[in-house]
């Protein structure tokens, strides 16, 4: 369990505070379920999909958020792109999702 003191001083020198928590198994659980909803929407174009991060080490204390890295099979034009992460996006509307590109 995190040390309230500990969780304040982190908080006291950033202009944005960082959450830990302590590991949750349900972790692997939420990738799992998006890997399923993102290979249904946007299957056709991945090559690999990983869970990866903090949140992806048993037992590990980390930021609540899942983080998901998708290779797709070939580069394909950025506004195809936007589209199909706006179609993922709809059909996630209960979780916050932030994407990044890398070309």
């Amino acid at each position: 369990m995190l040390n309230s003191n500990k969780q304040k001083s982190i908080n006291d020198y950033s202009k944005f505070p960082v959450i830990l928590s302590d590991y949750d198994p349900n972790w692997a659980m939420v990738y799992d379920h998006e890997k399923e909803k993102i290979l249904n929407t946007v299957g056709f174009l991945v090559d690999q999909i990983f869970h990866f991060g903090s949140t992806s080490i048993p037992g590990m204390i980390a930021k609540p958020t899942v983080d998901i890295l998708v290779n797709v099979k070939e580069l394909i034009p950025h506004y195809k792109i936007q589209l199909l992460i706006g179609i993922y996006i709809l059909r996630r509307r209960s979780y916050q999702v932030h994407f990044c590109t890398m070309f």
